[in-house]
């Protein structure tokens, strides 16, 4: 048992470690020569503080965030679990077909694809239909977390530097 917790703390880390490189000089699709404007580096770190503060919840309940841009309510949530790491879940509902298949190919290059999960008709409840999700683990990796969701923003729904981001904590 130990040596499967440590070969998956490596999984993680090395998984981390590609998140972050392929992530590291990615320049907007206007063509910012500096690499991120500067209003998308504030959002990203009011995701980095929501997701740090996410973490320091007590560990006895389940906790989420969701960051959404004002105007179409698109948006990315994080859930931490009871005693868990941070999950990123970008539901499939909230995506339209070209959405869809920038989600697959931007997630695909990080080695995640969707998964089928059951929606239920409210907390413990019973299973009342079935969604796509794309689903990520992140440990306590905030920092990386918040440049994937910031990429969900930027590629997938393919959101201007200046878009205006809500945080909703739940």
């Amino acid at each position: 048992m130990a040596d499967q917790n440590f070969n998956r703390r490596e999984v993680i880390g090395a998984t981390a470690a590609a998140i972050s490189a392929a992530l590291v000089g990615r320049d907007s699709d206007a063509g910012e020569a500096s690499g991120l404007p500067e209003l998308a580096i504030a959002n990203q770190r009011k995701i980095e503080v929501a997701l740090a503060a996410l973490l320091q919840r007590p560990n006895n309940e389940d906790a989420y965030v969701i960051f959404e841009e004002k105007i179409s309510r698109k948006f990315v949530q994080f859930a931490r679990p009871a005693h868990k790491s941070l999950i990123l879940d970008l539901p499939s509902q909230t995506l339209d077909d070209i959405e869809t298949t920038r989600a697959n190919v931007y997630f695909g290059e990080l080695g995640i694809k969707a998964v089928d999960e059951p929606v239920f008709d409210g907390p413990g409840g019973e299973v009342v239909g079935r969604q796509r999700t794309i689903q990520m683990m992140f440990d306590r990796d905030y920092s990386t977390a918040a440049r994937v969701a910031s990429e969900v923003f930027r590629r997938i729904f393919r959101f201007p530097p200046t878009f205006e981001l809500v945080i909703k904590e739940i």
